[in-house]
């Protein structure tokens, strides 16, 4: 790692520490998807991960969508129970 990027991950750790305890006095932050960003980035870090490194997207789902009371009966064996529900 780079002394630019050590510091640049200094950076981060700094406001996320801050923007964390800011949050845990029952503040709110300026920016959550700037916090949010931070916290992958340490996570990356934390996981050897490359933190320039491209997620892929996700291929499109081939799966049916159910209904709740479908998802229910298939679950469900007892119908009196199931009638509960």
């Amino acid at each position: 790692m780079k002394a630019d990027d050590q510091d640049d991950t200094n950076i981060v750790l700094a406001e996320v520490l801050y923007e964390t305890a800011a949050l845990q006095s029952g503040f709110t932050i300026d920016d959550p998807a700037t916090f949010a960003s931070g916290i992958h980035k340490l996570l990356k870090l934390s996981l050897s991960i490359d933190v320039n490194a491209e997620v892929p997207d996700e291929p499109a789902s081939t799966t049916t969508t159910t209904t709740m009371s479908e998802t229910v009966d298939a679950v469900v064996d007892d119908e009196a129970l199931r009638d509960e529900l």
